[in-house]
């Protein structure tokens, strides 16, 4: 099942972003952003298999991925989930959070999913990556429209204000509120899709994850990056260091 596919009408954009704060020893440091699947729904286990091929193939530091892997059925699918998904290989490995779809479904499974995976569940949880003596800390927070999400957990878990930690939160509008706390450098979503599609005389809901465009920068120079089309985009993320002045431009 799921719709005819091919990579060739996959777009792969890239953002260069500029961090304050970022260690020397990441500086270009390679991210790959891939999101919503809703694997047997818009894609099958073709599709995926193409976008791992195409994701290995940008040779990234990291690959992030920001939830709803499976909409309905989840034993059904998951073994089509594990033949992909374990393909995937970067340098310093493979990290996700979940959605709202794998809470609605079965999160035990799709977390089962992921251990079989070596996937990196960061389940209201942070990580460190090392380079000599420095640290690039990557956060994750559980989804956040289900309720489980628990941003104080999270938080307590950084070492201090001067490192650099970047977000992966499933919803975009999280944003709001990781802002504020004012310790993470950037945050990565998905859940959008780009925007939705209504038709005359059906409804759909938007109050979450849909006021946020795919790069944004708040008054306090954080920035919050998320899939911008309906499942044919892979995002790479470049770093680079941070200007004296600690501006935070697009590049």
């Amino acid at each position: 099942m799921g719709w005819k596919f091919h990579k060739r009408l996959v777009e792969i954009t890239t953002h260069s972003i500029i961090l304050p704060n970022l260690p020397e020893q990441f500086n270009g440091y390679r991210i790959v952003q891939i999101s919503d699947f809703h694997l047997g729904t818009w894609l099958g286990t073709h599709a995926i298999f193409e976008i791992v091929d195409l994701v290995n193939q940008q040779e990234p530091d990291l690959i992030a991925i920001t939830g709803d892997f499976i909409s309905f059925n989840p034993p059904n699918f998951a073994p089509g989930l594990v033949s992909t998904l374990s393909k995937l290989t970067s340098k310093d490995g493979v990290y996700a959070v979940l959605g709202n779809h794998d809470h609605y479904t079965d999160a035990t499974l799709i977390r089962n999913v992921l251990e079989e995976c070596k996937i990196v569940e960061l389940r209201n949880r942070v990580h460190g990556i090392r380079r000599d003596s420095s640290h690039l800390f990557f956060a994750g927070i559980d989804d956040f429209m289900t309720r489980h999400a628990d941003l104080r957990s999270v938080i307590e878990q950084i070492p201090n204000d001067e490192n650099t930690v970047i977000l992966l939160a499933h919803e975009p509008d999280f944003a709001d509120i990781s802002a504020a706390s004012g310790r993470f450098a950037m945050q990565i979503s998905g859940h959008s899709h780009g925007g939705q599609i209504c038709l005359p005389f059906w409804f759909i809901f938007t109050a979450i994850g849909t006021q946020i465009p795919i790069w944004e920068i708040s008054s306090s120079g954080y920035g919050a990056l998320h899939e911008s089309r309906l499942r044919n985009q892979l995002v790479e993320i470049p770093l680079q260091l941070s200007p004296r002045d600690h501006s935070f431009p697009i590049v």
